[in-house]
């Protein structure tokens, strides 16, 4: 059964109370979750690269580089993202999200505020 299976989703968001909303969230569901999380964009790629996720969270604003970075240090070396990755920003807007989308974020979704 696939509800069975442990899915691992790497949070990368410098915000901790956002990082626990997100667990709490998806906890709620019939799925298994296994989480990584990184407070920024050095350490979430280092994350990527040593614990390879099913799903990744990236916030768009990093204190050490935005999500367009980390994004293109999450591709492999044929520039595909190597799982999907789900943008989420308080201080974004639709061009932001087209952009986002094109380069290879599978969705975008801004933070309630």
């Amino acid at each position: 059964m696939e509800s069975e299976r442990l899915f691992k989703i790497l949070i990368i968001e410098d915000d901790p109370v956002d990082r626990e909303v997100y667990k709490r969230c998806l906890q709620r569901s019939n799925w298994r979750f296994e989480f990584a999380e990184a407070g920024g964009a050095v350490k979430g790629v280092e994350l990527s690269k040593s614990w390879p996720p099913d799903c990744t969270l990236l916030d768009f604003n990093l204190p050490d580089g935005n999500g367009f970075e980390v994004l293109a240090k999450l591709q492999d070396e044929a520039g595909r993202v190597t799982c999907p990755v789900v943008m989420l920003t308080a201080f974004g807007d639709e061009a932001l999200a087209v952009k986002a989308m094109k380069a290879g974020v599978m969705d975008y979704l801004p933070k309630g505020r």
